[in-house]
């Protein structure tokens, strides 16, 4: 699974000049946009479910980070996780480094997430 990143303008929600942009990419695509002033929308490849993999990490984050601003969290706090929770057929840095799980300060889990390989 890769990622394609483009600037195009689409007037007026037109899913056909999307449609027109991601033709040659040969892939399962789904987009999803929303003009948050306007609230119109556009979307193609809709029909499908895709699986989140990364799309999630960044408001993840986010949500967590907040909670570090609000004090309801802490970077330095460790967090428990089980082996049971780094399943084996997903791409896990985490369960590679540390197959039977252990105890991690939070910023470590929120490294782990990042894309890439180094740690």
């Amino acid at each position: 699974m890769g990622t394609f990143s483009f600037s195009a303008a689409v007037p007026g929600g037109d899913s056909a000049a999307i449609r027109e942009i991601v033709r040659p990419l040969k892939a399962k695509v789904g987009v999803s946009a929303v003009m948050l002033d306007t609230g119109e929308s556009v979307s193609v490849g809709d029909e499908a479910f895709y699986p989140m993999q990364s799309v999630y990490k960044f408001p993840l984050a986010l949500s967590v980070l907040k909670r570090v601003d609000q004090e309801v969290l802490n970077l330095d706090q460790k967090v428990h996780v089980t082996r049971d929770q780094l399943p084996e057929k997903t791409w896990s840095p985490l369960r590679d480094r540390f197959p039977q799980g252990g105890e991690f300060p939070l910023k470590e889990l929120l490294r782990f997430s990042r894309a890439g390989k180094r740690q």
